[in-house]
């Protein structure tokens, strides 16, 4: 501005001094020399004009160009927010926000930082390598062992026979077991089965996590869909309680139209709460799980679709029965059971051993020699043991842990049965909640006809307000009813595939 203003004050200047030009000069010469300044000022002035009001234009066409660019931004993250089924909380704390790709989190990534967050799976990584330290530990005993012991003893006077007041002595042991009544044998064996049943409970863990962070997924994708649910009636019922008001006011219908909205109103206001804050617990379950800040967003692509579930029970059982971890390990169990067994077993049997020991003599403390005795002997030595009589407690302890494998055996049998019945039961939630979406899904389009004819109609006076505030309603329960079926669906999917060990 102050630009032009300078370029409008040159060119008045100019058409001022043009006639004073003109009056000063008394020749015709003169005159026309000023007239071609003049002119050439004027031009030299329209130039930059020309030049200003171009300039001006390509900032005002780069400006426009700017706010279309920032108008397309905003209604491309309206339209990524409205597709993502972000709730509503969410959407006021993004909306004036950046939205990075990175925070959207599908079904897989949920899975995978739950098994990465989970400090059960931690723990039970632990125990693996304790289980494994063990068994080499057992391992170890098949090998000999070395010992060694020093002797130094001092004396105030020689003893009978003997010339020496100082004595020492070194000796050095090597063992090797040979049989041992299978007692090593076993206990590496039950060393082996904890290693194996460490492994097979952390496989259980994770798939009780990844279950859990499916389960927490659906509910969030659940209850998004419900407070959606809500939010909508809400403005729904509103918007017709304020037609009503407007009917009211000039005497078309009574009052107790407008109340009956009245009170539906706050009834679906209180229902929008209670969506809300379901919400909010099921997200903050998911963070905790997740190990994020509880106030972290969530942001989860949708899973609207769904496939049908095409195997049968009897499929889905024989599943189960050849991949469910619990009974892996109860076999497990059976077997450290029988080990245990054969472990007390072990005293029926002799052991048998063979030592070989080194000694060395000295008269004094660092081992010098005495003259006229060998320092240095060595012998190898077998040892067998065998425990002829114990008053039968080896016969008892035996029988107290073939006790123990019926237990272990009662325990697989239990929970084959326990498999069944989960097995049975989600597969019968799958099969239902597969039926109720295609009964409400079709019934959903039916009850959003029915109210919006009513709604029509009661725009014309040809329906009372009841009329639109069941048909409403109507419609507020079949969008639930689908919802929850629909997602439903998928927790009972997820449940029944941990039921069959996938």
């Amino acid at each position: 501005m102050k630009k032009r203003r300078r370029i409008y004050l040159s060119f008045l200047l100019c058409l001022i001094l043009f006639p004073c030009i003109a009056l000063c000069d008394d020749s015709m010469s003169d005159i026309e020399k000023s007239i071609k300044k003049a002119l050439e000022l004027s031009k030299s002035l329209d130039n930059e004009i020309n030049n200003y009001l171009e300039m001006e234009n390509r900032k005002n066409k780069d400006a426009a160009n700017s706010g279309k660019k920032i108008k397309k931004t905003e209604a491309h993250r309206k339209i990524f927010l409205k597709n993502s089924q972000i709730s509503q909380p969410d959407k006021k704390r993004i909306i004036t926000s950046d939205i990075n790709a990175s925070a959207i989190l599908n079904l897989e990534q949920s899975i995978e930082k739950a098994l990465e967050a989970s400090f059960k799976i931690k723990s039970a990584q632990e125990e693996i390598k304790a289980a494994d330290a063990l068994l080499f530990s057992q391992k170890t005993k098949f090998l000999p062992s070395v010992s060694g012991s020093y002797k130094y003893s001092y004396n105030d006077e020689a003893r009978a026979g003997e010339n020496l007041k100082e004595q020492s002595g070194l000796s050095v042991t090597i063992s090797q077991p040979v049989f041992t009544g299978f007692l090593l044998k076993n206990q590496y064996n039950m060393a082996d089965y904890a290693l194996k049943n460490a492994e097979l409970s952390l496989k259980l863990i994770k798939d009780e996590v990844i279950l859990e962070a499916k389960e927490k997924y659906f509910s969030i994708l659940k209850a998004e869909k419900l407070y959606s649910v809500a939010k909508d009636t809400v403005e729904q019922i509103t918007s017709h309680k304020n037609a009503a008001e407007n009917f009211y006011n000039v005497g078309m219908v009574p009052l107790n139209d407008f109340l009956k909205s009245e009170v539906r109103l706050a009834n679906a206001k209180q229902l929008l709460i209670s969506a809300d804050n379901n919400l909010e617990i099921v997200k903050l379950a998911f963070n905790i799980l997740l190990s994020r800040q509880a106030d972290t967003p969530v942001i989860l692509s949708d899973m609207e679709d769904y496939t049908p579930f095409e195997p049968n029970f009897d499929y889905c059982l024989k599943d189960a029965r050849r991949n469910r971890v619990e009974l892996k390990i109860a076999d497990i169990g059976i077997k450290t059971a029988l080990s245990s067994v054969k472990l007390a077993e072990g005293d029926f049997y002799p052991s048998v051993s063979v030592n070989g020991n080194l000694y060395k003599t000295g008269k004094d403390w660092n081992m010098r020699e005495v003259a006229g005795i060998d320092p240095n002997r060595w012998d190898i030595t077998a040892l067998a043991s065998w425990k002829l009589f114990d008053w039968g407690k080896t016969y008892f302890e035996r029988k107290e842990k073939k006790h123990y494998v019926n237990i272990a055996k009662n325990t697989k049998k239990e929970l084959e049965d326990q498999i069944l019945i989960e097995v049975k039961s989600y597969f019968l939630k799958v099969k239902e909640a597969e039926i109720n979406i295609k009964t409400s899904g079709k019934a959903v389009e039916q009850a959003k006809e029915n109210f919006r004819i009513n709604k029509e109609q009661y725009k014309e006076q040809m329906a009372i307000s009841t009329d639109v505030l069941d048909a409403q309603t109507l419609l507020t329960e079949t969008m639930t009813n689908y919802y929850n079926a629909l997602y439903d669906f998928s927790i009972s999917k997820s449940r029944l595939e941990k039921a069959m060990g996938l």
